[in-house]
């Protein structure tokens, strides 16, 4: 049996509880458990959910080239509680975080959010 990181464990928890909900009901539970956020944008939308996460520790990262900074993004993602990626529709399957467990995406299209996943 291989050993667990408990924070690693409550993390993926959370983020499992949180994702097939509605994104406000999402930021209602985040502020309640009072967990630290990372939002990283990879599509430019930061301003059209960005007042949704009010009062909600958090920081944001606009990300133009991920090759260039995986490994900060690695280090700043360990860091905090919870990961939102803002990506494209298109784009989501070339993600560095498609196959992270741990992060929830903000799908959008050229003009409005599409979906949760």
């Amino acid at each position: 049996m291989e050993p667990t990181d408990i924070y690693k464990y409550y993390s993926k928890r959370a983020t499992e509880f949180l994702r097939p909900k509605e994104i406000r009901k999402q930021v209602e539970e985040i502020k309640r458990m009072k967990a630290t956020v990372v939002i990283f944008d990879f599509c430019g939308k930061i301003p059209l959910v960005y007042k949704l996460f009010a009062g909600v520790k958090k920081e944001v990262f606009v990300v133009y080239d991920a090759s260039k900074c995986k490994e900060r993004i690695d280090e700043i993602s360990r860091d905090h509680d919870l990961i939102y990626v803002l990506e494209d529709i298109q784009a989501v399957e070339r993600s560095i975080f498609h196959e992270n467990s741990n992060a929830i995406f903000l799908l959008f299209d050229r003009f409005k959010f599409i979906r949760c996943a």
